[in-house]
């Protein structure tokens, strides 16, 4: 079993890091709470406050959580200056900002995941979404960043936001990062964070039964078509393909007995959900394995 204390009984550091290193996003996504964030001046993380985090020395660290990292003025400093304190590290990006430099910075850091956030498939939806990004140029970006790690271990993640406009995507996006050789793909529910009516006629809730014919769709192509892309769905739910196939479903992965197949763990299931002595009411340890640092440089623990 894990320990959590040393031999002393004190709480030991975290098990893993988020670092969010600036507060902004080059674009407005429909769904994400940049879009309605107000304008002001954000801050930006301090560099010099990276030798202070040597201690860290062996946990691993999301670079960027809910906003887009590329963005850091100092991303190759923050990046390599990591990798010489000897962390694993994720990265989320959008891509749109991934050239060759930023490409060969990740090529120099220790990168144990590369998820991409990446809505829809076809041009016109996803340039629907993501306002400001251009579709030609990112997937340039993004697969030209696969390519450039073929050979090595880490792992190809895309993050595709599920909303009405593109629900009926599903199966074409498991084939498109199927065909690029990505690992996982993983469908995420928009969440109705704000009264606005854009979001609201893109909610999925007023359509859940066709939503679970989609994705019981989705995950019959998976195993059918013996894909190497593990899907993860928006839900957990019960489902004809899950009785069927049992062995190719595991909480709300899906993956067919193709043997490449990856199934890489979120950091959520690698660090905080399981058992610790003092949560007795919930099957999560976040508070005491994980912290984010924020861009003014304050450290945020789990308060939910």
């Amino acid at each position: 079993m894990t320990k959590y204390y040393d031999m002393n009984g004190v709480l030991k550091l975290p098990q893993m890091i988020e670092i969010d290193p600036v507060e902004t996003c080059n674009l407005r996504c429909r769904m994400c709470h940049v879009s309605f964030m107000a304008t002001e001046k954000r801050p930006v993380f301090d560099i010099a406050l990276l030798p202070r985090l040597k201690a860290l020395k062996g946990a691993f660290v999301s670079v960027a959580s809910g906003f887009e990292p590329t963005m850091y003025r100092d991303f190759d400093r923050l990046m390599r200056g990591l990798t010489d304190l000897g962390v694993q590290m994720q990265i989320i990006t959008n891509g749109t900002l991934l050239d060759r430099a930023k490409i060969n910075t990740l090529l120099a850091s220790n990168m144990d995941i590369i998820n991409f956030s990446f809505d829809g498939i076809r041009k016109e939806t996803f340039e629907h979404i993501r306002r400001g990004a251009d579709y030609e140029e990112t997937l340039e970006n993004m697969l030209s960043t696969r390519e450039a790690f073929r050979g090595r271990d880490t792992a190809f993640l895309v993050n595709s936001t599920t909303m009405r406009c593109n629900l009926e995507e599903s199966v074409e996006i498991l084939d498109f990062w199927e065909r690029h050789d990505f690992d996982v793909v993983r469908f995420l529910p928009m969440v109705v964070r704000y009264s606005d009516q854009d979001l609201v006629r893109e909610s999925l809730y007023p359509i859940r039964d066709r939503v679970k014919q989609v994705f019981d769709m989705a995950a019959l192509h998976v195993i059918e078509n013996n894909l190497k892309a593990v899907m993860l769905m928006p839900y957990l739910y019960s489902s004809e393909v899950r009785r069927r196939f049992p062995r190719n479903c595991s909480g709300l992965y899906v993956y067919a007995d193709n043997p490449k197949s990856r199934r890489v763990l979120s950091l959520r299931e690698r660090f905080q959900l399981g058992e610790h002595p003092l949560m007795r009411f919930y099957d999560c340890r976040a508070a005491f394995t994980t912290a984010t640092i924020l861009a003014n440089g304050d450290v945020q623990l789990c308060y939910k």
